[in-house]
């Protein structure tokens, strides 16, 4: 509807332009033939003025022709037809000023209109304005917000360094101190693997696997204390995690909040810069019009200068026909009536023209209202155009903040995802040092229930052997009370011998293979209590140091009780050194002995020469010479040289076993002799 107004007005004020145009072409040629007629009226004038000064001058005898009364009177009449004609186009003229004046009061009251309707724009701007202050505090607000929001998550982000920082050197200094103990723990072992190695005795071993089974009992009770403990951890940190990210969900929540704040804002400023543009399309137009309408002022103001020409001529015209009107007065005593006339019509006129010339200084006055109306009007829509091109800037800017504060929050997010990723990468690697921990707490059990099953086997064979070496040591009896050959007894101690050495080996393959368990024992619980000590270091950093001294500290005491227990073995085992050397003594006196009756027996064979007494004293050598020369012997002395070896095995065997035992522990002696 606005749009088809505008285009009527347009329409009206062309024909409006095409009528004045007409109506000035009109008032050119009227005035053009008003001075033409008026040039011959002045000639008429001058002609009758000449005559009327004759017939003066020539006095009263003169007379008119009633030629020259006819010409006089048809000049009078031509002369006021010709006013009465120009009375009616001036009135035509005042006629259509008045229309024109009409024309340009409704174009007034439509610029009035416009003016109204630019009032009411200007108000909805200035209510636009205070939503777009309304905004911008809004802006503000979030601003702030995502400001402390920002400085909320740096915060955090420091204190968390910060705690990373520390636990890293927490984590260096307790990797030093485990590299200090680590190193004391290797000497250790190496101390243990060299007293282990020097160490052959079972029951020396018995008691220290006793202990050491202790301590792996109790160092396993601490493992599954530490598990547990570290399980209520793990617990306590799933629900640490599980708060932290419930507050990231909350942070997240919040900026999804900002965000879609954010996003509403930029809808608003979207539509605002809509409605501007609009404003500024509908200035445009206003502008456009005002442009029209300032021509259209100037034209109008060209044709009332015209007009004021045309009346300044008019009156110029007039003064001239009043001054001829006096001197026709004086003249022509019967023209009075009519200049009379032509007098009240021409006041008339003029006073029509004082009218018409105060309508055109108000016109003019109006017109130069309506400028200053249109110059305001400028500077306000120069105004706006300045107040949106500042929003088009604050706009931008808000836009680039928003973006650096995208950016951030991305970042923040990153942050917290790549803290989240560590701290679950931690919990699985926690959980999997458990996982790893407890398979090695199984294996070393299973190990060591082994490790006891071997020992409580090799105890057995201990019990075995000591049994055997009772036995060997009555058998030796025995054999000192038959044994009667000395080389039978040679023979025997260098097979004896062998088999002492055969029995050496053995028992030095099996004091190895102890030792050898020993240290896989002792290594495994090294790594278990290694890597216990790394799981309570990356939790519990003081605990980890004093679970470390109680452990030195008991390291020392076991190493105290170590030592004293091999000063106690050292001590039985010299004991057992001397009563063994005791025995071998008495063995030795016994061979001594046996040489002696064997001698002795050997020379009543010579002398008394008896079969029986050589078969039964026969030695290897002789039994081999009697089986050459003897072709067909004995069924009796068969069974009995049978018997005897039987018997001499039997012994040897207790014999070897014996003094193995004896050799390995003077060894053993002597080893701890130099070492102690």
């Amino acid at each position: 509807m606005e749009k088809a107004t505008e285009v009527s007005l347009v329409i009206g004020t062309s024909e409006d332009l095409s009528t004045a145009d007409d109506s000035a072409k009109a008032m050119n040629r009227v005035v053009v033939t008003k001075e033409e007629k008026v040039m011959e009226k002045e000639d008429e004038d001058t002609t009758f003025d000449g005559g009327f000064v004759k017939v003066e001058k020539e006095g009263i005898d003169t007379k008119y022709d009633d030629d020259d009364e006819k010409a006089d009177k048809q000049v009078l009449e031509t002369s006021v037809a010709d006013i009465t004609s120009n009375a009616a186009k001036s009135k035509e003229k005042c006629d259509e000023l008045e229309e024109k004046l009409k024309v340009s009061d409704a174009l007034l009251s439509q610029a009035l209109s416009k003016n109204s309707a630019l009032e009411q724009k200007l108000e909805t701007l200035e209510g636009f304005s205070k939503e777009v202050a309304e905004l911008k505090s809004a802006l503000i607000v979030a601003e702030e917000e995502r400001k402390n929001s920002t400085r909320e998550m740096e915060e955090y982000q420091e204190t968390s360094q910060s705690k990373l920082e520390k636990a890293e050197e927490k984590l260096n200094v307790s990797a030093e101190k485990e590299r200090e103990l680590s190193k004391n723990l290797k000497s250790a072992e190496e101390r243990l693997e060299k007293q282990a190695r020097e160490i052959d005795e079972a029951s020396a071993r018995s008691i220290e696997l006793e202990t050491f089974h202790k301590h792996s009992e109790l160092r396993i009770q601490k493992a599954v204390e530490d598990f547990s403990s570290r399980d209520t951890e793990a617990k306590s940190l799933a629900e640490k995690s599980k708060d932290l990210e419930e507050r990231l969900r909350l942070h997240e929540e919040k900026l999804a909040e900002a965000s879609a704040h954010s996003f509403s804002l930029k809808e608003d400023l979207d539509q605002s810069s809509l409605e501007n543009e609009l404003l500024v399309d509908t200035n445009n137009q206003l502008k456009i019009k005002i442009q029209e309408l300032e021509g259209f002022l100037d034209f109008e103001k060209d044709t009332t200068a015209r007009q004021a020409e045309e009346a300044n001529e008019l009156i110029t015209m007039l003064k001239s026909h009043d001054n001829l009107i006096e001197e026709h007065k004086r003249q022509v005593l019967e023209a009075s009536g009519v200049s009379d006339t032509r007098k009240t019509e021409l006041e008339e006129a003029l006073s029509k023209l004082m009218t018409f010339e105060a309508t055109i200084i108000e016109l003019e006055k109006e017109n130069g209202s309506l400028a200053e109306v249109n110059l305001k009007l400028n500077q306000e829509l120069a105004n706006h155009g300045s107040e949106t091109s500042d929003f088009q800037v604050k706009l931008s800017a808000l836009e680039t903040e928003k973006d650096q504060a995208s950016k951030e929050l991305q970042a923040a997010k990153t942050a917290i995802e790549d803290l989240t990723n560590k701290l679950t990468s931690e919990g699985e690697r926690l959980r999997s040092q458990i996982s790893s921990l407890a398979e090695e707490n199984n294996q070393v059990n299973e190990i060591y229930q082994s490790t006891k099953n071997e020992l409580v086997k090799l105890q057995e064979q201990l019990q075995v052997e000591k049994s055997k070496s009772d036995a060997s040591v009555t058998e030796i009896k025995k054999l000192s009370a038959v044994a009667a050959e000395k080389s039978v007894l040679e023979s025997n101690f260098e097979e004896v011998e062998k088999q002492l050495k055969k029995v050496e080996a053995q028992l030095k393959q099996e004091v190895e293979k102890v030792a050898e368990m020993t240290s896989k024992l002792q290594e495994h619980e090294h790594k278990a209590s290694d890597r216990d000590v790394q799981h309570e270091q990356a939790l519990l950093l003081h605990r980890e140091l004093q679970a470390s001294h109680t452990v030195i500290s008991e390291e020392k005491e076991a190493v105290s009780q170590k030592r004293s227990e091999l000063e106690a073995t050292l001590k039985k085992s010299q004991e057992e050194l001397e009563t063994k050397k005791i025995m071998i003594r008495e063995l030795e006196q016994k061979v001594q002995l046996a040489d002696a009756k064997s001698k002795v027996t050997e020379s009543i064979g010579e002398e008394v020469k008896s079969r029986d007494i050589d078969l039964s004293f026969v030695t290897p050598k002789q039994s081999k010479s009697m089986n050459k020369s003897d072709a067909s012997p004995s069924v009796s002395s068969s069974t009995r040289n049978v018997t005897i070896q039987k018997t001499e095995t039997s012994h040897l065997m207790t014999l070897k076993i014996v003094l193995g035992v004896a050799l390995v522990s003077v060894i053993i002696g002597i080893i701890l002799g130099k070492r102690y």
